[in-house]
């Protein structure tokens, strides 16, 4: 059952406001996933989810496991996730360098606790409202990489 209250796109709203919702789920495990649509937009989790646009770079040789996908008339979001042998500087390097060359801002940080090393590449593109933040660790000889989107649109 549904709650009588969302939380939708950093708005709270009665259900009545979102007019019809329907809320779908499909297998369980690593092929499950859910779907929940609205007049507002709809929000896929798992293995539903959307994949990323084009304009957020794809790592090499990754098997991505897409985590949620957003969507309403003015944001498209989403975020996925993967774990690659490459070290982290690599691919510290390949987001920078990728980003870059899409016409985004860059910036990176990087640091070291309790012995693991990590960090995060977020992109701007201001022109075109998107970002991208990657952050990424490392973890038992892996580098774990989680990708965020965002793209705003004005109508």
């Amino acid at each position: 059952m549904l709650a009588d209250v969302y939380v939708n796109w950093g708005r709270v709203k009665d259900r009545e406001d979102l007019g019809p919702t329907t809320m779908t789920t499909t297998d369980e495990g690593a092929t499950g996933g859910m779907e929940v649509k609205s007049s507002e937009g709809a929000m896929k989790m798992g293995a539903n989810a959307d994949k990323a646009p084009d304009w957020v770079p794809a790592y090499p040789g990754s098997s991505p496991q897409y985590t949620y996908s957003a969507t309403n008339p003015n944001e498209q979001t989403g975020a996925f996730a993967f774990s690659t042998s490459d070290e982290l500087e690599k691919v510290f390097s390949f987001y920078e360098d990728q980003l870059k060359s899409r016409g985004f801002t860059v910036s990176k940080m990087t640091g070291t606790s309790e012995g693991k090393t990590g960090g995060m590449v977020s992109g701007q593109d201001k022109a075109n409202n998107r970002t991208v933040v990657t952050s990424v660790a490392t973890e038992n000889d892996h580098t774990q990489v989680s990708v965020t989107f965002s793209a705003k649109r004005w109508n």
